[in-house]
């Protein structure tokens, strides 16, 4: 039985079949096996929950084709300029974009061990906003950028919720920024905004969530955090600063249900989260020790029915499909005009 291509957009359509084409050229492949060898590498990369569901998938079709054309031999064409939305749904090419925020450097250990050094970079143009991730020698280039700078990158394609590239470097030619016509960065959201059902089917995308907290759960609400760097402990002991710590600090976790009208799903509001939209915190902590019912009913008032901007990346946990929240705020109109300017959900 032949596998059916699942398309989320016409241009990663034409993408499947250019490539699909090029790898029969090239092989001599019949069509058949083609599309059979890329639903495999699509597969390798779907997410699935405990009942089969496909939450998301790390690959679209046309960049999963696009991957078994360079593994069978194959060698890209002169590349194309493409814009940010362009490249998330599965265009490669020469990407122009202006920088939204560039964070501090931070340590990461994986797991075999190796200690690498990672600087995140927020890009942004006319139609989206994305992460790129810059690893040990390549962050020297982040010292170079600030808020407002363009950046080149050649051989640009979409991978895990993140841009990759062949090469990066800061565009410095006023001739050339002119030409480009990039919006100011004051004029591209730092993250986009889209739907819930588009998230899910995402994974590690990071975007902005508008949604409605539809229910508030009943649990406890403390989580024992680390006093040295605010992260959670589990027995006790601190992944973030690898090493057991005796004493803890209490703070405020509080799973609710959002809806956004094309889903619904569970997701953690944080200590700082809850402070900053309910401008309380450290009161709930203390109460919770005493009452849990009281304190459930205090937060059901204060969030039930409430529309918040949710920005984070959907996640499968034990829960099964959830978002992962970063930062929330109550939606502001100026900035909501922006978004229906610039992006599109």
């Amino acid at each position: 039985m032949m596998v059916e291509p699942e398309f989320e957009s016409e241009s990663e359509k034409e993408e499947f079949f250019k490539y699909v084409s090029k790898i029969k050229e090239l092989t001599g492949t019949p069509e058949d096996e083609i599309i059979k060898k890329v639903a495999e590498i699509v597969e390798k990369g779907t997410i699935r929950a405990e009942d089969g569901r496909i939450i998301g998938r790390l690959l679209t079709w046309g960049g999963a084709a696009r991957v078994l054309f360079i593994n069978s031999g194959g060698i890209e064409e002169e590349e194309r300029t493409v814009t940010i939305d362009e490249v998330i749904n599965a265009l490669t090419g020469i990407l122009y974009a202006r920088v939204l925020k560039v964070s501090e450097p931070r340590e990461v250990t994986l797991q075999d061990e190796t200690t690498h050094k990672v600087v995140d970079v927020v890009l942004g143009d006319s139609t989206c906003s994305a992460s790129v991730s810059l690893w040990d020698e390549r962050t020297e280039l982040a010292k170079e950028l600030k808020r407002g700078d363009i950046v080149k990158l050649s051989g640009c394609y979409y991978a895990k919720g993140r841009l990759m590239f062949s090469t990066m470097k800061k565009v410095t030619d006023e001739n050339e920024i002119a030409k480009l016509n990039l919006p100011p960065a004051d004029e591209i959201p730092l993250y986009p905004r889209r739907l819930l059902v588009s998230l899910l089917r995402n994974p590690n995308f990071t975007a902005e969530v508008r949604a409605t907290i539809t229910n508030v759960y009943k649990t406890a609400y403390i989580y024992k955090a680390c006093p040295t760097c605010g992260s959670g402990l589990r027995n006790g002991f601190c992944r973030r600063c690898n090493a057991e710590q005796v004493s803890v600090v209490k703070k405020l976790r509080v799973p609710v249900q959002i809806d956004d009208g094309t889903a619904r799903v569970r997701c953690v509001l944080w200590d700082n989260i809850v402070k900053k939209l309910v401008n309380v915190g450290d009161e709930l902590v203390v109460a919770s020790e005493i009452n849990v019912e009281r304190v459930w009913s205090v937060l059901t008032k204060l969030l039930k029915g409430r529309e918040v901007v949710f920005v984070g990346h959907s996640a499968v946990t034990d829960y099964g499909a959830e978002l992962k929240v970063r930062d929330a705020y109550f939606p502001d109109i100026d900035k909501e005009l922006v978004y229906i300017k610039v992006t599109r959900p």
